[in-house]
C-alpha cells in the first residue's frame, strides 16, 4: 500500500529564474458575492507578489518593482513586497486580478513558474518571450 506521509510527486526543484507558485485567495477579493458592493470591496488589500530578499536580488527585483510571474499560459504582473519567506517561493493573490492567477498563468499553487521584472511599457518583446 501507498504511504499517505510520502508526497504524490516529487518536490518542484526550481533553478534560476524559477520559483514554485504559492498563494491563497484573500478575504476580499474578486469574488462573486462581493460584485456590487462597492463599500466593501474599497477594503481590499492591495494584490502584491511576494519574494525573499534572497530571491528578489537573484531575479533582479528590488520592494516596489513589478514582478513578472508566468506559467504556460500567461503573464500576471504585479508590485513586488520583500517579504520574510523561503528562497525560491513567489506567493500571490489567487483571486485577486484578471481572471485568476490559475486561469491567467495556467500555473497552479505548488507548480514552478518563471519570475522576472516586468516589460517596460512599449519594450520590444524578445523572440524567445512569444508564446503560441
Amino acid at each position: 500500500a501507498d504511504d499517505p506521509r510520502e508526497p504524490a510527486q516529487p518536490l518542484p526543484r526550481p533553478g534560476d529564474g524559477e520559483a514554485v507558485l504559492a498563494g491563497h485567495r484573500m478575504l476580499l477579493d474578486l469574488g462573486r458575492l462581493q460584485e456590487g458592493d462597492t463599500a466593501l470591496a474599497g477594503t481590499r488589500h492591495a494584490a502584491l507578489a511576494r519574494l525573499s530578499a534572497t530571491t528578489a536580488a537573484e531575479t533582479g527585483v528590488k520592494d516596489g518593482d513589478l514582478l513578472a510571474v508566468t506559467g504556460p499560459a500567461g503573464t500576471v504582473e504585479l508590485p513586488l513586497q520583500v517579504t520574510d519567506m523561503p528562497d525560491r517561493v513567489v506567493w500571490v493573490p489567487l483571486n485577486s486580478v484578471g481572471r485568476g492567477i490559475s486561469a491567467d498563468t495556467g500555473a497552479n499553487p505548488g507548480g514552478l513558474v518563471r519570475i522576472g521584472p516586468a516589460a517596460a511599457p512599449g519594450a520590444p518583446v524578445e523572440p524567445s518571450e512569444v508564446r503560441a
